[in-house]
């Protein structure tokens, strides 16, 4: 007779429930990519920004942000959220987050 822990069957339910939590974390990742670096690279703007007439541009001279700069700030704001907000937290600090990648987001000019 094998050992289960109750509510469980065999091992197969562990290595489900592994595989569906690995694909879980797999399809956000792919989901903030896409939003983050892909959207942003192709119309400025992220699924918020846009109803809303902002866009994400270079900070020197306001041009279209690009595929390299997009990842860094994808990249960054992942460092961002999974080290230094938790320090930042732990020390009860108010350090805001600045864009490491000449990144800025500015409202759209209006046509009149």
């Amino acid at each position: 007779m094998s050992r289960t822990r109750p509510g469980r069957s065999s091992g197969t339910a562990r290595v489900t429930d592994r595989a569906f939590w690995l694909a879980a974390l797999a399809g956000a990742v792919a989901a903030s990519f896409v939003h983050q670096v892909l959207l942003s690279s192709a119309v400025r703007a992220g699924i918020g920004k846009l109803p809303t007439g902002l866009r994400v541009v270079r900070a020197g001279d306001g041009g279209r942000a690009g595929f390299g700069r997009t990842m860094g700030r994808w990249g960054a704001g992942f460092s961002w959220g999974l080290v230094i907000v938790p320090l930042h937290a732990a020390a009860n600090s108010d350090v805001q987050q600045a864009d490491l990648v000449g990144l800025r987001v500015v409202r759209r000019p209006t046509s009149r």
